[in-house]
């Protein structure tokens, strides 16, 4: 049953519920889930509360909707952290398309030996090295997420003198060392315990529902680029990249 005491939105925790089905075998590949008026009743939604769940799950993967049929579990439903392709702007491309104001502090840029997981995920030894760059990035003038980026060193020796406040990481990367962005894989999940620099930094309160965002961004080759974890306001979608 959903918790509406939670501060996880009603549409999330219905999304999660039906994709932990689809992943536990309840809601087989080809067959049909059950339909929105039977979700709505089940769980006393709106509508539009169990189409956006459902239209995550379609745009996730896990899903497809056949007119006048219904909808139905993917034959190869994706794997719970979702490959994306051609969907990777950079935060600044976003917002100008969006005709948004916005901007960046560098809060911390530094050379790292990450730990062994995230060496893992970048495709580099434990005792390898990656230019490590958090930041906060702004709209209208009001803090919206905070970023923290991993790229392996081997592929951008020197990038730490850079001026990342002026200049799109994405762009930096494409310019001086010829390393275009192509896909990645992300997942994003809501937080409700957030640090105490985390609330400073957003201006938020203790209680605020958050999301965590996690991807690894990949070059047409599968060369994994940048690790990323970010924590935005749940009313804030942006496409991941940088």
């Amino acid at each position: 049953m959903l918790n509406r005491d939670s501060l996880i939105p009603l549409y999330f925790q219905l999304k999660k519920n039906i994709k932990d089905d689809i992943i536990s075998g309840k809601y087989k590949p080809g067959n049909s889930i059950p339909t929105e008026k039977q979700f709505m009743e089940k769980h006393d939604l709106s509508r539009s509360t169990v189409r956006q769940a459902i239209l995550e799950l379609v745009n996730e993967g896990y899903l497809k909707r056949l007119k006048g049929k219904g909808t139905f579990v993917k034959e190869n439903p994706l794997p719970f952290e979702n490959k994306f392709l051609g969907n990777i702007k950079c935060f600044s491309a976003e917002m100008n398309k969006k005709d948004v104001s916005h901007s960046t502090k560098v809060l911390k840029k530094d050379i790292v030996n990450p730990s062994s997981e995230i060496s893992k995920k970048l495709s580099i030894s434990e005792n390898g090295k990656a230019f490590y760059l958090k930041r906060i990035r702004y709209c209208n003038q009001k803090p919206l997420l905070i970023v923290e980026s991993y790229i392996p060193l081997y592929l951008c020796e020197g990038i730490e003198s850079i001026d990342f406040e002026g200049n799109s990481l994405y762009k930096i990367l494409e310019a001086e060392y010829n390393i275009v962005v192509h896909h990645g894989k992300r997942e994003i999940q809501p937080i409700n315990s957030v640090s105490d620099e985390t609330i400073r930094l957003l201006k938020i309160n203790q209680d605020t529902c958050l999301l965590f965002m996690e991807s690894v961004v990949y070059t047409q080759k599968d060369v994994a680029i940048e690790y990323l974890q970010a924590e935005l306001l749940g009313t804030f979608v942006i496409n991941v990249g940088d």
